[in-house]
């Protein structure tokens, strides 16, 4: 099986299964198998889109580049979710899934977010069309504040608003080229932080608490 965008250490912990099922004292990793072997899949599909083909009649528009950001988070976000199901915890909940981005390119990815979108034109609108809690966490970001949001709480929005029907490829007004470099500094933020908590887990056999961070 080739090794092209899936998981670091996929090809480990596909070894490492085989030996554990060996032995029923350890079998801390084959027994998420089933919903780890989905979000590998997802895992992959994510970090291996490029982009869409809309046809000539786009072909000189910026629309396509505006939904390529918006399916690149909502595929990233969907193996975001299988991976939080393998660790027994809510992708939705802030506190459950803090433990996974809580590392120093958490801030700096927020910060060039807030440059990237200087004038809060996306999210405003994003936090227009999110209930009341969520609503005040992205305006609270609006603010300045940077210390409680995560970049998967970005990634649930986005996606949240298009599935909806709302947000199109240039809903807020914010160019679709700064939109397209926020989608992927969110991206590639989420599947570097399930690509390092997995190879840690993997390294340790340790894969059924969701207390034990990346190493």
């Amino acid at each position: 099986m080739p090794d092209t965008h899936y998981p670091r250490s996929w090809k480990k912990f596909m070894e490492r299964s085989r030996e554990l099922k060996q032995n029923t004292t350890v079998n801390l990793l084959t027994s998420n198998f089933p919903i780890l072997s989905q979000w590998s899949a997802r895992f992959r599909f994510a970090k291996s889109f490029k982009g869409l083909d809309l046809g000539e009649a786009y072909k000189t528009e910026d629309t396509p580049l505006g939904y390529v950001s918006i399916m690149r988070v909502f595929l990233v976000y969907s193996a975001f979710e299988t991976y939080c199901k393998a660790l027994n915890c809510q992708c939705g909940n802030e506190d459950q899934v803090r433990f996974l981005q809580e590392n120093s390119l958490r801030e700096k990815t927020l910060l060039e977010i807030q440059k990237l979108d200087s004038g809060n034109k996306l999210l405003t609108f994003l936090a227009s069309h999110l209930n009341r809690n969520n609503s005040q966490i992205m305006n609270n970001f609006i603010n300045g504040e940077v210390a409680s949001i995560s970049i998967s709480f970005l990634a649930k929005s986005i996606r949240h608003v298009f599935a909806h029907g709302v947000l199109t490829g240039n809903a807020g007004g914010l160019s679709a080229k700064r939109f397209e470099k926020i989608s992927k500094l969110i991206s590639e933020f989420l599947l570097e932080c399930m690509d390092s908590d997995f190879e840690s887990r993997v390294k340790s056999n340790h894969f059924i608490s969701t207390q034990e961070p990346s190493g």
